[in-house]
């Protein structure tokens, strides 16, 4: 009796990815070789149709969606695709979370993981030098509206020090919110981000500890022109809120939480 080939694929040891039952959060920011687009094909038009409706309002407005499902049904990988469909487009940003009952304070939670989520590689690059954050970073560089080449350039790689560094982020956030896209972003924010430009670790460091809401000493927030601390209870929210803007700032880009459970 001859077997079916399509057994033989299935009972093989070789490719044992191929038919896995659950996909792990680490493979969320993968590109999925084994997808078929036919699966759950209503599911992906919907998602389709909401980020058409988003980028087409121009309103601001945000949607929610519930997807349903079993467990095994296929979930997860859905939210795969919607990461993969975002970001191969530039449509915008991806965060993925899994829901708990542990956190006392949500918003604090979802913006650690959106951090999380943007400090992963924004399209599947091994040496994974471009994250959604640095993406993000370099969209502001990037606006010739407000930033020179000469000024891009003597930001992210002339010797400068600390003060002087300070003083021509603060000019460049200054001429960006001058632009009629920019004016309800947070200036604090568009500075932090600017700071990442910068190759030293000390700035990095402490624009995170910024971002996440997390108490800065007096001496390090001096490397980010003394910024004050984001460490009320309402913070996390208003700074998820202000790159929720930032980001559709740039060309009506989307951000995209998904809160898996």
């Amino acid at each position: 009796m001859t077997k079916d080939a399509r057994l033989n694929a299935f009972c093989s040891t070789e490719v044992l990815d191929c038919f896995q039952s659950i996909v792990h959060e680490s493979e969320i920011w993968k590109p999925d070789p084994y997808d078929v687009e036919s699966i759950h094909s209503h599911a992906r038009e919907v998602f389709e149709r909401l980020l058409n409706q988003i980028k087409d309002e121009r309103a601001g407005t945000g949607k929610i969606w519930l997807l349903k499902g079993e467990s095994g049904a296929g979930k997860t990988h859905l939210m795969r695709v919607f990461r993969n469909r975002l970001h191969e487009t530039g449509y915008g940003y991806f965060s993925y979370m899994q829901m708990t009952s542990a956190e006392s304070n949500y918003p604090r939670y979802i913006l650690r993981q959106t951090l999380d989520s943007l400090e992963k590689p924004y399209v599947d690059d091994p040496t994974g030098s471009v994250t959604g954050l640095m993406r993000l970073s370099r969209a502001l560089v990037e606006e010739r509206r407000a930033v020179s080449r000469q000024e891009q350039q003597k930001l992210c790689e002339a010797e400068m020090g600390i003060d002087e560094v300070i003083e021509f982020v603060d000019k460049l956030a200054y001429q960006l919110v001058n632009l009629e896209e920019y004016k309800k972003v947070d200036r604090d924010l568009l500075r932090a981000l600017l700071f990442l430009q910068r190759d030293e670790v000390e700035f990095k460091s402490n624009v995170m500890k910024y971002l996440r809401c997390e108490d800065i000493s007096e001496r390090d927030r001096q490397w980010i022109g003394m910024m004050p601390a984001l460490t009320a209870d309402d913070d996390p929210q208003r700074l998820l809120q202000g790159l929720g803007c930032l980001i559709w700032a740039l060309d009506a880009g989307v951000l995209v939480l998904c809160l898996d459970q």
